[in-house]
């Protein structure tokens, strides 16, 4: 988890102003409804904007955490990640199902009817989740053997990282959300 010191001398309840201002952006960022440092999520799960939340640790000390042990992807999007061969991590020669979103995409058939999940702690896990389906497009085989047609297969491209935690901390630095300004 990326921790982000700022030091200020605004009053106790201007820094928890600030703190909630600053929780707020953070979870319509996670949601996909703004955008932190020129990006946007585009596919939200609401399980990213879960994991956001304000810690009081002293009158003159709040802090923002999104939680990686609710939401992994939180320190993916803050430090990014190196490319992932599939190849190597699942089982070769076997089958997995694909989930590859809307009609069209990738050969998918589309979302089917949104799956609500019936359970108490379905929904306390993630409070801003919206019912859906995953698109199923049918299942492909993982290569048995490495060829020179299939050696780029199965690979999740690097991702740059997108730093919002390190933004909104700058944003904070620079009076952004403070309310006095």
């Amino acid at each position: 988890m990326a921790v982000f010191d700022v030091f200020t001398d605004l009053p106790p309840s201007a820094v928890t102003e600030v703190g909630f201002a600053v929780m707020m952006k953070w979870i319509a960022f996670a949601m996909g409804k703004d955008s932190i440092n020129g990006r946007r999520i585009a596919h939200p799960t609401g399980r990213y904007a879960s994991s956001i939340r304000l810690e009081g640790h002293g009158p003159n000390h709040i802090a923002v955490v999104a939680d990686e042990s609710v939401a992994p992807e939180a320190g993916i999007l803050e430090s990014g990640h190196a490319e992932v061969d599939l190849k190597q991590k699942l089982v070769s020669g076997r089958a997995y199902p694909l989930h590859r979103g809307a009609a069209g995409d990738y050969g998918s058939a589309g979302y089917g009817a949104p799956i609500h999940a019936s359970s108490f702690s379905a929904r306390a896990k993630n409070v801003w989740a919206a019912p859906r389906s995953e698109g199923f497009s049918g299942y492909r085989r993982i290569p048995s053997k490495i060829t020179p047609e299939n050696s780029r297969s199965w690979i999740i491209p690097a991702m740059t990282a997108w730093h919002p935690a390190e933004y909104l901390a700058e944003g904070i630095r620079n009076g952004e959300f403070d309310a006095r300004a």
